[in-house]
Formats: structure tokens, sequence, C-alpha cells
């Protein structure tokens, strides 16, 4: 029987990371834990910057939206948002490793002029008062928000009740936040006694309560490729 993921991104990820999943021979479960909505925000005069600051795809898509400027400098905050970008039709791309720490010291190091943040509602890092403090000039616009899902879905707490989940993804710190409270909320913690835990970093892990999964694992690198890989690799070895 093929094992089941459970994949907590939003929808769009969500649909692209289950392809990839089901072509490891898994069966793709998905049950995003926010929804993306993209705000009616006006964008600043764009003339003022040299650069243009990310921390998620959803930024990219969400600017690209708004505007047909792609001649700044574009300053991503990791492999799947520089290939966003990519796709959009940036050209001058300056890719980090994976966490917005290292997106700040990046532009730091690389020193642009005026840098505009292209930001979520919901920040788990202070970006911009590393770059101010870094000596770069910044200001932020709000494009996006992602909102909070209020209840686990019915078919996943069958599936959780059942032992019938055998990995559940979770890419940031705040989709598995979400995903504990609802557990506890809804009384399904000792279903995650059956179920392993992949996480995009240490922190994300802690998000998780490692203590309450059958086994957590952390991803190699901060990006969906290595959480990819991790989830091959234990497949394959059938841990």
């Amino acid at each position: 029987m093929n094992k089941k993921v459970l994949i907590t991104r939003p929808e769009a990820d969500s649909v692209i990371l289950a392809e990839q999943v089901r072509a490891m021979g898994a069966e793709a479960v998905i049950a995003p834990m926010m929804t993306i909505r993209v705000l009616d925000t006006d964008l600043p005069d764009l003339q003022k910057y040299d650069a243009l600051a990310f921390t998620s795809a959803n930024g990219v898509q969400a600017f690209a939206g708004k505007s047909d400027v792609r001649t700044h400098k574009c300053f991503c905050v990791g492999g799947e948002t520089a290939a966003r970008a990519r796709a959009e039709g940036f050209t001058n791309i300056y890719e980090a490793g994976g966490k917005a720490e290292s997106l700040a010291d990046l532009i730091i190091a690389k020193r642009p002029k005026r840098v505009l943040y292209c930001a979520p509602e919901h920040k788990a890092y202070p970006f911009l008062d590393r770059l101010r403090e870094g000596g770069v000039l910044c200001e932020e616009v709000v494009l996006y928000v992602a909102e909070p899902r209020m209840h686990i879905p019915d078919n996943i707490k069958a599936m959780m009740a059942q032992n019938d989940i055998d990995f559940a993804l979770f890419f940031s710190k705040r989709t598995a936040q979400i995903f504990m409270d609802l557990v506890e909320r809804e009384g399904c913690t000792p279903a995650l006694k059956s179920i392993k835990a992949l996480c995009l970093s240490d922190s994300v892990v802690q998000s998780a309560q490692a203590g309450l999964w059958a086994r957590t694992y952390v991803s190699g690198k901060p990006d969906s490729g290595s959480m990819l890989l991790l989830l091959e690799q234990i497949l394959k070895d059938g841990r």
C-alpha cells in the first residue's frame, strides 16, 4: 500500500508538491493550513528603489500582478522564490540560502541604494529592522495575507483517527503552529504518534512539537527541493 503524505502548504503550492510526491509512488493528501489573499494595496513609486526583496514566492506573484516592472534587482529568499521571479520575467536575481536572515545578510553585503520589501501581513522575522541595522535604506509594502484555516478537514480527521497518514510536511513555523493548534483544539493530538513529521528547519520542528510525533526529520537545507529529497530518501529506506 502506498504511503500517505499530508501536504499543508497553500493550495497552489500544494498542488505542485502533490505531483512531485505522487511521482515518488506515494499518495498525496492536501490540507492547506493557510489561504493566500492578495491585498488591494497600491505600490509606491518604484523609481525610488533600485531593488526589491521577497521572502516568499507569494510575494513575487503578488507584485507581478500589480506591476510590469522587472528591471530592478530582485533579492529572493531561496530557490523556489527565485524560480518564481524568473518565471515572472525578472533577470537580475540574487538568491539567498532559504531563510529571511540569510536574505537580509545578502542584501546588506550587496548594498543596493534603496530596497522595497514586498511583504506579507504576518512576519516571523524582523526583516526591515535587520536591514536598517546593516545600513540599508528600505521600506515595505504589504501585498498579501496568509489567512489560517479554522478547522481540520473532516476527511483528514478521519484518516488520522484510523492511523491512515504516514507523513506530514511542514514548510514554515506558522504552518506548523496553525496545524498544532487545530489538532489540540479538535482532540486529534494522540493520532500524531503514528505520523512522521518532515520539517523545513529546526525552528519549524519546535513549532511542530517534536515529542508528539512518531518521529521528526529536518531538511538538509531550508528549501522545497531538499524537503523532497528527504522524503524520497525516507520512502526509499522504508523508514
